[in-house]
């Protein structure tokens, strides 16, 4: 396996866990979840947990065994950036909350 697809999908499952774990502090103070697919959960906290943490660790999982050309690694890297983004964009909601 190519080492760089590794460490990108394991980078993948480490900012889900992070965006889980700010995600569920911010709902806390008073932020809204934004996205319309996960406000029908995020009273659910098994549920929210279990997309927000236990699919991307799958979605990892298959990215890190399966792919091996250079546009899945383009793809993936792309998310894990994206997620990266994603995480500032949490920790700065969660310092106007707190």
């Amino acid at each position: 396996m190519d080492r760089r697809v590794m460490l990108f999908a394991f980078a993948l499952f480490v900012l889900s866990f992070a965006d889980w774990s700010f995600t569920s502090v911010a709902l806390q103070y008073g932020a809204v979840e934004v996205n319309p697919l996960m406000q029908a959960i995020v009273t659910r906290p098994d549920a929210f947990y279990l997309l927000k943490v236990v699919l991307a660790g799958v979605v990892a999982l298959i990215a890190g065994m399966r792919i091996r050309s250079k546009p899945g690694f383009i793809v993936l890297s792309s998310i894990v950036f994206m997620y990266a983004g994603l995480i500032l964009w949490n920790v700065a909601t969660l310092h106007t909350l707190i």
